[in-house]
């Protein structure tokens, strides 16, 4: 890690995310789009766990993409190099397995269900068969061919 010559101040809020890593230090993460978090997610589940440097490199890769303290930078290009770097400055492989355990929880808890989206927000109009309200507030069926007549 190198120290930022002019540190930066991010948000109390999300997408970003303080962690408190013990003698460390608080570092601050930032959560990807949505998108771009299942495709790390998806990487990180398909790993073949029997090969540490696939799951130093991914769990680095995790890192990587979330990190955003605004006091040091890291240095490594790839996520084996970050996991590598973090390691050389003495972050147990507990605490990096730990941090992006929880960076994956989060990303976990950014996503809306699909379900929610539907009982919250009509983006596509009204549906067929489907009660609405009208402007006097009585329910009306939008129904093709449905007449109250």
């Amino acid at each position: 890690m190198k120290a930022k010559q002019t540190p930066i101040e991010r948000p109390a809020r999300k997408p970003y995310l303080r962690c408190n890593l013990g003698d460390h230090g608080v570092f601050v993460f930032r959560l990807p789009s949505p998108g771009r978090a299942q495709a790390l997610m998806q990487a990180y589940t398909e790993i073949d766990r029997s090969k540490m440097s696939e799951v130093e490199g991914a769990a680095g890769d995790l890192i990587m993409e979330c990190w955003a303290d605004g006091a040091f930078d890291l240095e490594g290009g790839t996520g084996a190099e970050v996991f590598a770097e973090l390691w050389d400055a003495g972050w147990s492989f507990d605490l990096l397995i730990g941090l992006v355990a929880a960076l994956v929880d989060q990303m976990n808890d950014a996503f809306i269900a699909e379900s929610d989206v539907t009982e919250r927000v009509d983006f596509f109009g009204k549906t067929p068969g489907r009660s609405t309200s009208d402007t006097s507030g009585t329910p009306t069926s939008t129904t093709p061919g449905d007449s109250t007549d």
